[in-house]
């Protein structure tokens, strides 16, 4: 994961770096890359100013303070300061900005999976800065290569040769960007960053999403004197779709910025094509629903009475595919750092970590991840759980069993057994018994009332932002808490919670969007009931086309803030320390603040790939709401999860992050999901 931040500011402006800039951005950008910090401004010339010699154009200095720039007695009309803060995950370091021979700048936060080339030893910025330059000043070339890059991206590209400024984030938007526009006939400044911060003082600084909808193109040599024109390249899925001659995002641009949104070609091309609406030949239910109630044991289904030819066809190509996918993001993980055991206190060597509660979509994963992560690896499973309150004691509800607790019973202890909790730690047990040989690490994070508090006023409120609504801030405040993986290990429920734990994993795997496509939401349901098959085709067409505006970015910021590889050279130094003490526990207590908090999120569910193979699917394989709830909802996943061999883990009902974790349930309880959050203003 990589901070990007470019600020593009009219010649003879006195702003400063600091005044956009501040310490808490520059903290969040740094939080996001710690190996490498660096910072170019080049000077940009009008149409009748071109200089050619690059020693005029950009000058490199570092990111400590106001960069000092060498070409105050030329007269261009653009200055661009871009800076870059790197978290290096593949091949030799490459410092951001990357910069070529004729003066192409390259901010990049991505992963190639596929469409360029790149080695395992290589480095896909440097690979990406050649891409584009062999581009050269001709759009539709760049245009065609960004369309067939697969893996999440952000991109900011000085485009030298052609004086214009390109950026934009991957079609599905799984990585944030941001932009603030100054006020001023044109603005003063325009920036663009991974992050930003809530405003708190005047003059307010807000930051708004850049939309995922396509590619944006600033022509640095054709602005007027007193408006600012930015070229909008649309998504397409075939050149007969016409995306919309406007954009909702100019409601709060300053009136002197318009956008250009370009129809005619050239164009980008979608990765992935549009949902079939094909719902048909709809397979008859009286045969499936025989086949469950004679297979139904108890409260547990066997999904095998569902199994049929055309079915296990799209089971097997499905798990096919998933596993590719889960492969392309774990078999680009450079080597780790070996574990350091000491005492009771344990830092992993973990490369992998899953965000687990133990249902549907997160143990699939750690299945799949188990296939390619290496067989001496430890894999990370990150629960989090909310603190609740409980009757001390109750003879109405059974201990442990918090689903019968309602908000107004009064207690004076605290609980950390939410639903999550109790689903991770069954799910853990399916692991071990399917997967016995490999070393899984159930991480339980147990996050007070006070501590939620803190660091969401200190961290979260930040990195929400420009998001603010009730739901925002149940899941990124589960997601941050979930992230940093801090807590302690299960054993077993005899032993209970082991020793404390920090995992290392750069790696975290999120199951988004699995119901997003799969029609896990009651929302589905409802449609479906109203709407049959073809109104639960438009649902699912429009989740995965708004997927990147419901929380992608948001959880793209949440996430990067933190990470977990540790530096060698400390871990060989406390190894040194511990040696020569008595009281080893007291030190490695002390473990935590040498470890650079950094982890990139990886979403398999949404690999292109994946994403293609699911729209090519009838929808009655995928989902079919005419079963029960826990059955026909994310069909063709249950049936893949019982054909691995997770049948208890196949029928689980959904149950969203905010409401297993039980942090919805700490605040308002009259609050709805878009409600704004007031918690998050509070700073």
């Amino acid at each position: 994961m990589c901070g990007l931040c470019c600020i593009l500011t009219r010649r003879g402006s006195k702003l400063c770096f600091t005044d956009v800039v501040d310490s808490i951005l520059l903290e969040n950008l740094q939080r996001r890359g710690p190996d490498s910090h660096s910072t170019l401004t080049s000077t940009m010339p009008g149409a009748a100013n071109i200089c050619s010699s690059r020693k005029e154009q950009v000058v490199l200095s570092h990111s400590d303070g106001d960069v000092e720039n060498m070409t105050k007695s030329l007269k261009f009309s653009y200055d661009c300061l871009l800076s870059g803060h790197v978290l290096n995950m593949r091949g030799s370091m490459c410092s951001q900005p990357a910069c070529d021979d004729i003066g192409n700048m390259l901010l990049w936060n991505g992963e190639v999976f596929d469409g360029i080339a790149v080695a395992e030893e290589e480095n896909d910025t440097q690979k990406m800065l050649e891409a584009l330059g062999s581009c050269h000043s001709d759009k539709a070339s760049l245009l065609n290569l960004l369309s067939t890059v697969r893996g999440p991206w952000a991109l900011i590209y000085m485009q030298r040769s052609a004086g214009a400024l390109w950026f934009g984030r991957d079609y599905f938007g799984r990585r944030s960007l941001l932009w603030h526009f100054a006020s001023g006939d044109p603005p003063e400044y325009v920036a663009i960053c991974s992050v930003g911060i809530r405003p708190s003082k005047v003059p307010l600084i807000d930051w708004h999403e850049i939309p995922a909808n396509g590619i944006y193109r600033i022509d640095l040599q054709q602005q007027a004197e007193s408006t600012l024109l930015i070229e909008h390249f649309p998504w397409r899925r075939d050149i007969n779709d016409l995306p919309e001659t406007s954009i909702s995002c100019e409601r709060y641009f300053p009136k002197s910025v318009h956008i250009h949104v370009c129809n005619s070609l050239p164009s980008l091309t979608s990765p992935v094509p549009p949902l079939s609406f094909d719902a048909g030949p709809v397979r008859d239910l009286t045969a499936d629903l025989a086949g469950i109630s004679q297979r139904t044991i108890g409260q547990t289904v066997d999904l095998s009475a569902l199994y049929s030819e055309e079915r296990l066809v799209a089971v097997h190509r499905f798990i096919e595919v998933l596993s590719e996918a889960v492969h392309r993001r774990v078999c680009s993980i450079r080597s780790l750092t070996p574990s350091l055991s000491i005492a009771d206190v344990n830092v992993s060597q973990s490369g992998v970590a899953v965000l687990f509660s133990g249902g549907l979509d997160s143990i699939v994963l750690a299945v799949l991840a188990h296939r390619h992560v290496p067989p001496g690896e430890s894999i990370d499973l990150l629960n989090v759980a909310f603190e609740q309150k409980r009757l001390a004691q109750c003879d109405t509800v059974k201990k442990g069993d918090i689903e019968g607790l309602e908000d107004d019973q009064k207690g004076t202890d605290s609980s950390f057994e939410v639903p999550d909790r109790l689903t991770a730690r069954s799910g853990l047990q399916a692991l071990q018994a399917l997967c016995p040989g490999r070393q899984w690490i159930l991480v339980e994070i147990n996050i007070s009332r006070t501590e939620l508090a803190d660091e969401r006023r200190r961290r979260i409120t930040h990195l929400v932002y420009p998001a603010d609504t009730v739901l925002d801030d149940s899941i990124g405040c589960a997601l941050w808490f979930a992230a940093r993986g801090q807590g302690t290990c299960w054993r077993d429920k005899v032993q209970g919670g082991g020793c404390s734990y920090t995992s290392t994993a750069r790696v975290l795997f999120s199951g988004v969007g699995a119901d997003e496509q799969l029609a896990g939401y009651s929302r589905h349901r409802q449609r479906f009931a109203t709407s049959s098959w073809p109104g639960l085709a438009s649902e699912l067409q429009m989740e995965l086309d708004r997927i990147s505006q419901r929380n992608l970015g948001r959880d793209d910021r949440i996430v990067s803030d933190h990470g977990k590889e540790a530096s060698a050279i400390c871990v060989i130094l406390l190894e040194m320390m511990v040696e020569t003490l008595q009281n080893e526990v007291l030190w490695t207590e002390k473990l935590g603040s040498f470890y650079i908090q950094y982890r990139s999120s990886r979403f398999p569910y949404l690999d292109e790939d994946v994403v293609a193979f699911l729209s090519s699917l009838p929808l009655w394989l995928k989902a079919d709401l005419r079963l029960p709830r826990g059955i026909g909802d994310k069909l063709l996943l249950r049936l893949a999860a019982h054909w691995l061999g997770l049948t208890d883990a196949s029928t689980l009902p959904k149950r969203a992050m905010q409401f297993g974790s039980r942090i919805a349930r700490l605040e308002g309880s009259r609050e709805r999901g878009s409600d704004c959050c007031h918690r998050l203003q509070e700073l």
